[in-house]
């Protein structure tokens, strides 16, 4: 298990997409799947049958470019409530260098939409 979460890590944080017209990948001769593994990679793009790594896999995947209109994300909402706001935010760090603002931190949790909206749980 340990193993195939590093995978999962590892195709996740490099963003192991290889252009579909890139002379690198030829989809139909390089697709694969691990059934060990549970990992397998199509159109250069990694995935997983199994929920649980298919998780991992796409937890830690960044959108490209700013994200618009940040507050009406489910995760950012979500975070701020648990943050409490900008006075939860002075409260909790109040030694912060000026350059790490509330607004830059909700900014960072809506790139990452699965960040505290993974559709497990409540």
């Amino acid at each position: 298990m340990a193993t195939s979460v590093a995978l999962a890590y590892l195709f996740s944080y490099s963003s192991a997409r290889i252009a579909d017209d890139s002379d690198l990948w030829t989809p139909s001769s390089k697709d694969w799947y691990s059934s060990t593994a549970q990992i397998g990679i199509k159109n250069g793009v990694p995935y997983s049958n199994d929920p649980v790594m298919k998780r991992f896999i796409e937890a830690p995947v960044a959108l490209e470019g700013r994200v618009e209109n940040y507050m009406s994300k489910t995760n950012v909402q979500r975070v701020d409530e648990i943050i409490g706001g900008e006075l939860g935010w002075d409260y909790l760090f109040p030694l912060r260098n000026d350059l790490y603002t509330y607004t830059g931190f909700l900014e960072a949790v809506a790139k990452f939409p699965k960040f505290c909206d993974d559709g497990i749980g409540p």
